[in-house]
């Protein structure tokens, strides 16, 4: 046990290192290309990413987790879950892409955006060979894996700072974008090989894939509907506001949404251990620990940044992005039910629950459209801002108390906020 412990801690505190580190790469990207390009621009650019986003990540992101808890049951035959797992992501991306594009050119009237959203597809079909990184992930072995993100995301930090340099146009950035998940997506294959020594891209288990896809059916929907709930403001924002606005509000949301790696890194790495046969007590109180290191991880971040957000907005993205701090103070209020979010997902995949998730995070949604509907015209981004938090405050915890097969889960939630006291008391007593 002590042995399983310790991989578990290796194992999230790799991502919580790489994904600082990348986090650190990825804030002074954004910052640099968002100066660069101006709020308009980079408006634009956000919302052609979240077109592509929102129509194709939701899928081989949705097989995620399940193909975590396949790959720790599969004992010696990884190798056949790999392998389904490839197929199914490439397949369902593939079909994906191509109702993007017609999508694009049917509805989008901007050629800027119909070549930028493609651009992003293609780097997105390429997600597809994360089914061969979650193999490193199943069997806590993540550190190999991060050597190749390390690889692409300096690759990508390079290439955009060429782009500045050069005063490249706004299309080239779609082309960085589509090559940094290229280089990661390839990387992993690589990786994968050398540590199994033998793939294939052709043969799998038919049964396993159906099995996956009814297991995984409901998180890949609840995907769908957590992509909305990041994307769709953005789109309603554009369409009741200007791009301008987007973009500030894009800066806003990314310094917000970019640390739930932080509960991922802890969620991830539980998910093996949550599979491991216990009885039901100990099952809870590995479900109660985990919720509250998340809680724990998210009052840290949360206190910080509400009382420096006009210092911070200020010095990554400078004088003319000011207008994104205010919204910055509002919608750090819902980092701890994003956060809370990650645990929940991972619990519902091994718990079998997933379509409870789906249920949430559709309404979660509902309540996103609703209140921009009703707030953003009245009172502009800060509508949008105050809808977004409220919105999460009820997906990340409160809904999940309507249902009687989850209420469990939501009062473990509310009583994660707890923790921190708990923790405190028990350092003080030592």
């Amino acid at each position: 046990m002590n042995l399983i412990k310790n991989r578990l801690l290796q194992n999230i505190s790799w991502l919580f290192i790489y994904r600082l580190i990348k986090l650190a790469v990825a804030f002074f990207i954004t910052a640099w290309v968002a100066r660069y390009l101006g709020a308009e621009q980079y408006g634009t650019y956000m919302y052609a990413v979240g077109v592509a986003e929102l129509s194709m990540l939701f899928w081989s992101q949705g097989l995620k987790e399940v193909v975590i808890h396949e790959t720790k049951k599969a004992g010696k035959n990884t190798s056949e879950v790999s392998a389904a797992s490839f197929q199914l992501m490439a397949v369902g991306n593939s079909v994906l892409y191509g109702l993007l594009a017609l999508v694009l050119f049917a509805l989008i009237d901007q050629k800027i955006i119909i070549v930028l959203s493609l651009l992003c597809g293609v780097g997105i079909w390429f997600r597809s060979f994360e089914a061969y990184e979650l193999w490193f992930h199943a069997h806590l072995k993540v550190r190999l894996s991060i050597r190749v993100q390390f690889v692409s995301q300096f690759l990508y930090m390079a290439a955009n700072i060429l782009l500045i340099y050069l005063q490249a146009p706004l299309i080239y950035f779609g082309v960085t974008y589509a090559f940094q998940l290229i280089v990661t997506g390839l990387g992993f294959l690589v990786l994968y090989i050398l540590q199994n020594k033998k793939f294939s891209f052709f043969s799998a288990d038919s049964a396993l894939q159906k099995k996956m896809i009814t297991y995984g059916k409901f998180m890949i929907l609840a995907k769908l509907a957590l992509l909305s709930s990041f994307l769709v403001d953005r789109l309603l924002i554009e369409y009741l506001l200007d791009f301008q606005a987007l973009g500030f509000y894009a800066v806003a949301i990314k310094m917000t949404t970019t640390w739930t790696f932080v509960a991922s890194s802890i969620s991830l790495s539980f998910i093996p251990i949550i599979t491991e046969k216990v009885n039901r007590d100990e099952q809870y109180e590995k479900m109660t620990s985990m919720f509250g290191w998340i809680t724990v991880s998210s009052i840290g971040l949360v206190i910080p940044f509400y009382l420096l957000s006009n210092e911070l907005v200020y010095l990554i993205f400078g004088d003319t992005y000011q207008p994104s701090a205010e919204i910055f103070s509002i919608l750090i209020w819902s980092l701890p039910f994003l956060l809370m979010n990650e645990g929940i997902k991972a619990w519902l995949v091994v718990t079998g629950k997933t379509k409870y998730y789906m249920f949430i995070t559709v309404l979660t949604v509902i309540l996103i459209i609703a209140g921009n509907l009703i707030l953003t015209p009245i009172y502009g981004l800060k509508g949008a801002s105050y809808t977004f938090t409220i919105s999460w405050i009820f997906g990340g915890s409160l809904f999940f108390l309507l249902f009687k097969q989850t209420r469990e889960l939501g009062l473990a939630t509310l009583k994660s906020f707890f923790f921190p006291y708990k923790l405190l008391k028990k350092i003080s007593s030592k």
